[in-house]
């Protein structure tokens, strides 16, 4: 079972809002601009996710603070440490999330 500590920080958003360019502001800060790594997740664990990339979530990271990622709502987000919290506009995010799902579930063509 994950135990975030005090000093953990926790990117916490709904999908398609900004999350991976805040990932990226906090590992930024964090690291003085470390970009040693292929993709964000490896320096900033997406908790949904962790597992079933192998990662323990329970570890020290390469900095400090320890930063997480996470969608989840605030009764199941992990409780203890500080939360980056970020938010958009909705009449931004369908449109984004449709061209981000598009070809995946389902043909944009298909969609009037």
């Amino acid at each position: 079972t994950f135990r975030p500590r005090q000093t953990d920080v926790f990117v916490v958003t709904s999908p398609k809002c900004g999350t991976t360019w805040t990932q990226q502001v906090v590992h930024a800060l964090r690291s003085r601009g470390d970009e040693n790594f292929q993709e964000i997740s490896q320096a900033v664990p997406w908790i949904e996710l962790a597992n079933d990339l192998n990662q323990n979530l329970d570890e020290d990271h390469a900095f400090e603070p320890r930063c997480f990622k996470t969608h989840c709502w605030h009764t199941h987000c992990p409780k203890g440490g500080k939360y980056i919290y970020v938010a958009r506009h909705p009449h931004a995010v369908g449109p984004s999330f449709y061209r981000f799902l598009g070809g995946w579930f389902f043909d944009t063509k298909d969609v009037s």
